[in-house]
């Protein structure tokens, strides 16, 4: 499973607007750092977010460890739509 797949998988059953949801992947030339910007509704938003951000902080936990065993760095980054625009 590759990290992208990984972080849909962890993050659809948390979301209330699964269709909302986009993600953007981007590696670097050398291949030992992935960035994965997510965007989601406000609402869910704030569910990932809420609670000291608990549930994000899993996630990011899970997508580094998953990403060290390939050899390479992973960041998260939640956003909303309107966010990504600016």
């Amino acid at each position: 499973m590759t990290l992208p797949d990984l972080a849909l998988f962890l993050l659809q059953p948390l979301i209330k607007y699964p269709d909302g949801l986009k993600l953007h992947c981007e590696q670097n030339a050398a291949g030992t750092r992935i960035w994965l910007r997510v965007a989601i509704a406000d609402e869910d938003r704030a569910r990932l977010l809420g609670r000291g951000g608990r549930a994000a902080q899993a996630i990011r936990t899970v997508l580094n460890l998953a990403a060290q065993q390939q050899g390479i760095l992973c960041h998260l980054e939640i956003h909303s739509p309107e966010e990504r625009r600016r």
